[in-house]
């Protein structure tokens, strides 16, 4: 009886510890995982590019040869005025906005490792230093929580169409063009400050040209889509759809109409190197496996 008693404590034992190596040889097999997975973040604003490129070009594809929209230069925002596209439109705004809230969190993170890392180091005893150090990482903080309202306007343009919702499109459209111009310069401005520092970084040329491109680009189309309203016959005229999807060139305002269209593309245009920059900063950064997630 001792003797088979002292078997099956045996058996329940080798049991016991063969699950506990199964268990142990699995959460390796994850973490492994979950560290390879963290070298591919910088295919996330990538992904962003791609869904920014497939959303204009299938809209205005689709838009144009179904004859729903002027072919010369219409609003990019207007790709989402018509149905069906519509709801596509919406769903493409919807997932680069995930992917979008994604990459600045990582780049957040990235940032704060490099400073962590690189800054407090030889701030230990330079006071004027660590102010510099919590001013950066104030920054970078508040460089994060911008894209939430960045986030929210940029659904909300997009589920508010202008051929539907006129003044909650525009109100979403110029909060959404503000915090990204921030957004934009306060992140040149980080990455200068690290190349500045030790060359952690490489110097933010792509980033800063994107960024006074799209500004300048959001200015001017803002400026010349209100001046095109004013040579209308009538301010209800950009109300009507199909007269604003439909602008030709013999219309009054058409020339600023143009101008403000295409200032828009431009300045949208101006995400790709933007966040293509981004890409590569976050590809030639190393320290991915010291950051919680």
């Amino acid at each position: 009886m001792a003797a088979g008693a002292t078997a099956g404590a045996t058996g329940s034992n080798s049991r016991s510890s063969s699950e506990s190596s199964m268990s142990d040889y699995d959460l390796t097999k994850m973490q492994k995982m979950h560290r390879q997975f963290k070298q591919y973040l910088w295919i996330i604003p990538l992904l962003a590019v791609l869904f920014i490129l497939l959303n204009l070009i299938i809209g205005y594809a689709y838009l144009t040869t179904n004859e729903m929209i002027e072919p010369i230069w219409p609003y990019p925002s207007d790709l989402g005025s018509t149905k069906p596209y519509a709801s596509y439109f919406t769903e493409f705004i919807t997932i680069i906005s995930f992917l979008f809230i994604i990459t600045t969190y990582c780049r957040y993170k990235q940032i704060s490792l490099y400073l962590i890392s690189g800054f407090e180091k030889e701030t230990n005893n330079n006071k004027h230093a660590k102010k510099i150090l919590v001013k950066l990482q104030k920054r970078n903080f508040c460089s994060f929580l911008l894209n939430f309202i960045l986030i929210f306007a940029a659904i909300t343009m997009g589920s508010f169409r202008m051929s539907e919702h006129f003044i909650i499109h525009w109100i979403a459209l110029s909060i959404f063009i503000i915090f990204t111009i921030v957004y934009m310069f306060i992140m040149c401005h980080l990455s200068r400050k690290l190349y500045d520092y030790g060359e952690i970084e490489s110097k933010p040329i792509t980033m800063y040209i994107s960024a006074i491109i799209h500004t300048i680009a959001a200015i001017v189309s803002i400026i010349a889509g209100i001046v095109s309203i004013t040579q209308l016959k009538s301010s209800d005229d950009i109300m009507n759809n199909r007269l604003r999807l439909f602008w030709l060139s013999n219309m009054d305002g058409y020339d600023w109409h143009l101008v403000s269209t295409i200032s828009q593309w431009i300045g949208i245009i101006m995400y790709i190197p933007f966040l293509c920059s981004i890409s590569r900063r976050m590809r030639l950064f190393h320290g991915w496996n010291q950051i919680m997630f």
